[in-house]
């Protein structure tokens, strides 16, 4: 480990430089992913083929981050039908994610206020930190995230996954 290193690295991200080669790597990722979806093989594997699915949404979601794009509609819809197929915590994550990444996406389009911020500080916050940052602070921007159906129905799901894991019986 080298701390100058590291340092140097996330200089070299966080101004951006470093977007198009990275673009062009999650692309390169994503079409091996997507590749692999037609696998025969890993359509059997059941688990299998939800790690590939949820690689996917997780994927396409960080498209954005790096000039690049992705349909949010796409993203839920893979999502939503990942958890229906599979109900897990791999699939539970990649919903709430994917919830969350069109809110953002629709927050980005129709308040100045956050699509500034996102633009901002797309290299160092996830669309999740920073709707908690903007949440925690208050205001307009918050009540306009805490209006959107799509957060809504993430922290519907956060607050019943919570209440699975904790009223189960105590051995």
């Amino acid at each position: 480990l080298n701390p100058a290193e590291d340092s140097q690295i996330w200089r070299l991200h966080y101004s951006g430089s470093k977007d198009k080669e990275q673009l062009t790597a999650l692309q390169t990722n994503l079409a091996k992913t997507e590749e692999l979806l037609k696998s025969p093989d890993i359509q059997k594997n059941p688990l299998t083929l939800e790690r590939v699915k949820s690689r996917l949404i997780g994927t396409r979601e960080s498209l954005p981050t790096f000039g690049g794009t992705a349909d949010p509609n796409t993203v839920l819809t893979l999502a939503r039908e990942l958890q229906t197929a599979e109900p897990s915590g791999v699939a539970t994550y990649s919903l709430i994610s994917a919830l969350i990444f069109k809110a953002h996406t629709e927050l980005k389009s129709r308040d100045p206020n956050y699509a500034a911020l996102a633009d901002k500080t797309h290299l160092s916050l996830s669309p999740q930190e920073l709707i908690t940052l903007l949440l925690e602070r208050g205001g307009n921007t918050a009540n306009a995230i805490r209006e959107n159906p799509n957060i809504r129905e993430a922290v519907n799901i956060i607050i019943a996954t919570n209440r699975r894991y904790t009223d189960s019986p105590q051995s």
